[in-house]
C-alpha cells in the first residue's frame, strides 16, 4: 500500500507540473493582474474538477476490488474504509473548489 501512495504521489507531482506549464498560456491573455489571478484559478480549478473524480473512481475500484479477493474479514473491513475515505475525500474536493472561486470572486 505504501508503494501505491509513493506512486501516486509522484503521479499528482507530474500533474501539477504539466498544470503549472500549461495554464500560463492561457492566463498571460489576460489584462490586468487581478483577471491573470482569477484565470488561473478558474483554470487549475477546472483541472481538479475533471482529474478528482477520475481518480476517485480509480481508487473506489481499486480497493472494492481487492475487498472482494480478499479472504480476511479484516482486510476486508480495511478495504471497504479505504473506499469511505476516498468517497469523503473527492466529496469534499468537489465541493471545496466551487467554495473556493466564490470567496475568491467576492473578494475580486
Amino acid at each position: 500500500m505504501k508503494n501505491f501512495f509513493k506512486k501516486s504521489k509522484y503521479f499528482m507531482q507530474m500533474v501539477m507540473f504539466f498544470g503549472l506549464v500549461t495554464c500560463p498560456t492561457f492566463v498571460l491573455a489576460a489584462a490586468s493582474p487581478e483577471k491573470k489571478v482569477t484565470n488561473a484559478l478558474d483554470d487549475i480549478t477546472k483541472f481538479v474538477m475533471i482529474l478528482v473524480p477520475s481518480l476517485g473512481v480509480l481508487l473506489f475500484s481499486y480497493f472494492g476490488l481487492k475487498a472482494l479477493s480478499s479472504q480476511d474479514a479484516h482486510k476486508k473491513s480495511e478495504q471497504r474504509s479505504n473506499m469511505v475515505d476516498v468517497f469523503k475525500y473527492v466529496v469534499l474536493i468537489e465541493l471545496a473548489a466551487p467554495l473556493i472561486n466564490w470567496v475568491i470572486g467576492l473578494v475580486a
